[in-house]
């Protein structure tokens, strides 16, 4: 055997499959690709040549492991195979089937690339003569288009009552297996269900994939082919697995799974003797969650109760010390059911009636059981009535209290805003006692203008810094503060870009700009930004002020707020081509979205181009943020 590290375990309980093993054994020793794997093949008991075949193989290129058990089931097997296995991932084989030459090298890339807790697949039935059958339910025909992807734990809840259970469908991690305990439910059919919705539940990542990798045989022998054992152990295998979903998913997935078994249950009921369905009747009713469809099934029992003509006599006995036997053994499991069915439980020795007579007994008792619960219905209609009439005064009493708490909570804010804007005026007013150029100034702070908090933050940033580049995208009142700050200085540069020719001609009849300060018209385009959102932007500005270099530029334009994403995004065009090393870039609306998420984006191309800086915002009843270069975080205090 290799000492090789192991990447896939191949785990096959095998149970008198002689006449199919060879053809499941040579798949595996055909496989193409350049890693080891092992197979573990349990022998469940067999009474056929299983293990003649299973140990006389010629392996060329597999580490082959052989362990015989007594018959256990294929739940027993395939969790010894699990404990024994050294693979970093799990693949189950049913030892009638057989795989694709490439199907293991096919798994593990996948693994690899993804790095995914379970890759779930696709494969053919194979009829006794040997045609291939295409599943569409293997196919993940739910999903429109190409599967082909990862998807995650939410996504995988939406298909998750869709999805095919079947153990050699999917292939596993083994870490993820046992992190989680995900081990097969033993004495029981189904397991399939169980083992794989646990797993899907649990998963963080899983891949999809439509490649048939994998054949299955079909052929009477199989365990699941029997209707008989199929509805004995239905019933009890569906509980375990909707007691997973009841823990591990959101309601919506367990009403779906609820009814995707209810249907189940309720077709098998046709085949399935009357003896198996009142001893499992408990776990039969649990499924069905709507009282109609309760209902229903009591309807449909009584039918088959009705049509049955004739029993056989094992079946009577079994009927008649099912009272006392079953409840002295059973008692949990059957003595609800069987009185909701109406039928009486029997503690003494019963006389030897003729089972014609057990049979209308039983149809009589449910009968009236039936109207019985129809009346308890009514009444709990009645009272479901009179809660959802008071739930909806009290939903109605809620939303108002909700309403009155969410004005008081705007008028707060709003107060809070005010001070704060009276504080900044108060500051401000101190501020400039001394500065002779700042008194000229006719100034209406608030609205679509600057407020108190930005003109504070601005006039200190002038007096201290003393930008004498400066770019302003938007005219309005910064421009009065900027242009009379660059009057009263030498060799400054003041360009204004603005896009509203209306405006321009108006502000210009009501303020002289000084000679350092230049309104350059500019258009207005759309651009699909980041593919979020369409956002408006200055036409060309990066080309018209190309070769530039700004030590203050204002952020005010275009307008921003229509947008939900990004805003005024001009900005992230002239970094880091259009800043000096000495730099303020000063935003207005910083509290909005739109201007929030350009601030990042400013900071990561900053980061991106190895330029420290430091960042400050100014709170008032419009936010204003200021970016800085490391010389200048000084300012973030002012």
């Amino acid at each position: 055997m290799s000492q090789e590290p192991i990447k896939v375990s191949v785990i096959i309980p095998a149970f008198n499959a002689g006449e199919y093993l060879s053809k499941c054994f040579s798949s595996l020793d055909r496989q193409k690709c350049n890693f080891f794997f092992e197979v573990i093949c349990i022998n469940d008991g067999s009474t056929d040549n299983t293990e003649e075949i299973a140990t006389n193989f010629d392996w060329k290129k597999v580490n082959f492991i052989y362990i015989k058990q007594t018959n256990q089931g294929p739940s027993v097997a395939r969790n010894k195979g699990i404990e024994v296995a050294k693979g970093d991932y799990i693949f189950f084989l049913d030892a009638d089937d057989h795989i694709r030459d490439d199907a293991l090298s096919f798994l593990v890339d996948k693994f690899e690339k993804y790095d995914v807790d379970l890759i779930s697949f696709s494969g053919f039935n194979m009829s006794p003569e040997g045609e291939l059958l295409d599943n569409p339910y293997w196919n993940f025909q739910y999903i429109k288009g190409d599967v082909e992807k990862v998807y995650s734990k939410e996504e995988i809840h939406n298909w998750l009552d869709s999805m095919a259970v079947s153990t050699c469908l999917t292939c596993y991690r083994k870490e993820f297996l046992v992190k989680n305990e995900i081990l097969f439910p033993e004495g029981t059919l189904y397991e399939d269900n169980y083992f794989f919705i646990k797993a899907a539940l649990r998963a963080k990542k899983v891949y999809l994939t439509r490649e048939k990798i994998y054949f299955r045989q079909i052929h009477p022998k199989s365990i699941t082919q029997n209707p008989i054992k199929n509805a004995h152990y239905s019933a009890i295998t569906y509980g375990k697995v909707i007691d997973l979903i009841r823990n591990d998913a959101p309601e919506a997935v367990l009403d779906r799974f609820k009814e995707k078994y209810s249907r189940h249950v309720s077709g098998s009921i046709q085949n399935t003797p009357l003896i198996i369905i009142f001893q499992h009747f408990s776990s039969y009713y649990s499924f069905f969650s709507k009282i109609e469809s309760r209902k229903k099934l009591l309807k449909e029992l009584t039918k088959k109760i009705l049509s049955a003509k004739k029993i056989s006599e094992a079946d009577r006995s079994l009927l008649l010390i099912k009272g006392k036997v079953v409840l002295e053994k059973r008692k949990n499991v059957f003595s609800n059911s069987w009185k909701l069915l109406g039928y009486p439980v029997y503690t003494k020795k019963l006389p030897d009636i003729d089972s014609n007579e057990i049979i209308f007994q039983l149809s009589q008792n449910i009968q009236q059981g039936l109207l019985t619960l129809d009346e308890k219905l009514n009444r709990l209609e009645e009272n479901f009535n009179q809660i959802e009439l008071k739930l909806k005064r009290l939903e109605s009493e809620l939303h108002s209290e909700k309403d009155s708490l969410k004005r008081i909570s705007s008028n707060v804010i709003r107060a809070e805003g005010e001070i704060q804007e009276a504080l900044w005026a108060s500051t401000l007013s101190i501020a400039t006692t001394q500065n002779d150029w700042f008194k000229k100034l006719d100034l209406r702070p608030g609205r679509w203008a600057l407020g108190f908090g930005a003109l504070y933050a601005l006039v200190q940033i002038l007096e201290l810094v003393k930008p004498l580049k400066i770019l302003e995208l938007g005219l309005g009142q910064s421009t009065k503060v900027i242009s009379e700050y660059c009057k009263s200085t030498t060799g400054t540069e003041h360009i204004v870009v603005e896009s509203d020719e209306t405006w321009i001609e108006f502000f210009l009849k009501q303020l002289e700009l000084g000679k350092n300060s230049t309104i350059m018209s500019c258009g207005i385009s759309e651009i699909f930004f980041k593919e979020k959102e369409i956002v408006p932007v200055f036409e060309g500005l990066k080309d018209k002020i190309k070769g530039k270099k700004f030590d203050l530029i204002i952020v005010d334009a275009p307008i921003g707020g229509r947008q939900k994403v990004f805003s005024r995004v001009d900005i992230l065009s002239l970094i880091p081509d259009g800043i000096s090393d000495t730099f303020v870039i000063f935003f207005d609306d910083s509290n909005r979205r739109g201007e929030i998420n350009t601030i990042k984006e400013v900071e990561m191309i900053l980061q991106n181009n190895k330029i420290d800086y430091g960042v400050g915002t100014f709170h008032s009843q419009k936010n204003s943020t200021i970016i800085v270069s490391s010389n200048l975080r000084f300012l973030l205090t002012i």
